[in-house]
């Protein structure tokens, strides 16, 4: 069950950090508007990051 939640926050955040990136306005302004705190966005940014490389070493390794 623990590893469903890891997905639907991936999912959200990922989906979070398409529409701030997809939009015309500045980071900050998308995060405020959208009651967003910059360093969890940030962080799950960088999580995200490293799990899309992590995942292309792996399947290069396969």
């Amino acid at each position: 069950m623990e590893r469903i939640t890891h997905v639907m926050s991936d999912m959200h955040w990922a989906l979070v950090l398409k529409e701030c990136n997809e939009s015309e306005r500045k980071k900050k302004e998308w995060l405020a508007q959208h009651n967003i705190n910059a360093k969890s966005f940030y962080k799950w940014q960088q999580k995200l990051r490293i799990q899309v490389v992590t995942d292309l070493i792996l399947s290069e390794a396969d």
